[in-house]
């Protein structure tokens, strides 16, 4: 990373190193749209299948982690998810970070995990705890060598992600209310809602999340939670008393 372009450019750099701190190692089996920064538009590329860093945040959210200014935090997201070509690698084109649906991808995650200096040892130790078992259970077909140490790589790797996450975590201010941005967002993503139902279904948005135990829940991006939270508002039959319930089990608001 020394070497490369990135480093020359310290809102990119702080930014791309935030994001390599937050992603966790996921499989995509289908490719994956590239969504513009500031907008829901697409912009004509596309994430090949295969194994790459996911990021479950929103732009403001990798932004507030870096501790970045926001307007100079998501024109750089805008940057690193272009085509850049200076680069020194070919890949994706010399993109780095791009938006897809649910948060970001880190292009180059599994090349900067492999350069790992324990990914070595770590493959050992799997070799001699599998070698063990292979006398009491038989290795799917599915679970080539390969695979299987890249996901006990990926077990150790997300253990380390969980810890910094649970560090960088907040909870929910007692007197949280939606943004306005929040509130448009809200009335976009249910076009049969009103300003006031919003407000009915962040009360509750608030209530639960503060009555979780330990006085709140933690959560790293608010902003998504919310966005999440409204996804999921459809209505559900209580076995009990036919109550309509959301996805989370609370009760569900009328229209």
């Amino acid at each position: 990373m020394l070497d490369s372009t990135l480093w020359l450019e310290r809102e990119c750099r702080d930014l791309f190193i935030t994001a390599l701190l937050m992603a966790e190692p996921r499989e995509f089996s289908e490719e994956q749209r590239q969504i513009a920064i500031g907008s829901l538009e697409t912009t004509g590329w596309v994430v090949p299948a295969g194994w790459y860093g996911f990021v479950a945040a929103a732009g403001p959210g990798i932004v507030n982690r870096a501790g970045m200014d926001m307007a100079a935090g998501m024109a750089a997201l805008k940057q690193l998810g272009e085509a850049d070509p200076e680069s020194r690698s070919a890949d994706f084109e010399g993109r780095r970070l791009v938006r897809v649906d649910g948060g970001f991808i880190v292009l180059n995650y599994i090349k900067y995990r492999e350069k790992d200096a324990t990914s070595a040892e770590r493959s050992k130790r799997w070799r001699e705890r599998h070698k063990a078992k292979e006398s009491i259970q038989p290795t799917r077909v599915a679970d080539t060598p390969t695979r299987v140490i890249r996901h006990q790589e990926e077990v150790e790797v997300e253990v380390e992600v969980k810890r910094k996450a649970k560090a960088l975590a907040s909870r929910l201010p007692k007197n949280w209310s939606p943004s306005q941005a929040q509130l448009d967002w809200a009335l976009k993503a249910q076009p049969t809602w009103d300003e006031q139902h919003v407000a009915k279904v962040a009360e509750s948005f608030r209530d639960y999340w503060l009555s979780r135990p330990g006085q709140g829940a933690t959560k790293l991006d608010w902003d998504l939670t919310w966005h999440n939270w409204v996804r999921r508002e459809s209505p559900r039959k209580s076995r009990t008393d036919g109550q309509r319930l959301n996805l989370d089990g609370t009760p569900k608001l009328a229209i």
